[in-house]
């Protein structure tokens, strides 16, 4: 089963052509989580609070 599983040269080649194209040598930050759950309660609230806004000054200006 090892041996089916290594790359012959001719694979290896192109996987590291591959991993040595400029998208791939970019150093990205790490992923947070929490910073994106804060980022999306933000935005939810936001759009929340100008639909209500949105509302008010239609109710306000039918009556």
């Amino acid at each position: 089963m090892d041996e089916e599983r290594r790359l012959s040269d001719d694979d290896k080649a192109r996987v590291e052509h591959y991993l040595s194209s400029p998208t791939h040598l970019v150093e990205r930050q790490a992923f947070k989580p929490l910073t994106m759950m804060l980022v999306l309660i933000a935005v939810v609230v936001g759009l929340s609070l100008l639909s209500l806004l949105i509302s008010w000054l239609v109710l306000d200006s039918l009556s």
